[in-house]
């Protein structure tokens, strides 16, 4: 799902479905798919916010992808999930 930016166009040759939305007619939800971007501009934008100013993009992604996981969780269900996800990443690279 995208805005109507014409370099999109070339999605579907790369075997992409595209669904796109035409911003610039006033349309904010695909009449025919239902489709809309609402939720990928909003996330995009508190990415931006995360990573304005920092050096290096990748690991300001990479933490910003980290606490929105973590953060879905409070209190003490947001420490167990810390653990797991610091546990499962680890067994990832270094195995049992």
């Amino acid at each position: 799902m995208t805005d109507g930016w014409p370099a999109y166009r070339c999605l579907p040759n790369w075997g992409y479905y595209h669904f796109p939305c035409n911003h610039s007619v006033g349309e904010y939800r695909n009449p025919i798919t239902g489709a809309h971007i609402n939720t990928q501009e909003g996330l995009w934008t508190h990415v931006k916010k995360s990573v304005r100013g920092r050096s290096y993009i990748s690991d300001a992604l990479i933490e910003y992808m980290w606490r929105r996981r973590v953060n879905g969780t409070s209190g003490v269900n947001q420490i167990k999930t810390t653990f797991e996800a610091v546990f499962s990443s680890l067994k990832a690279v270094y195995g049992n």
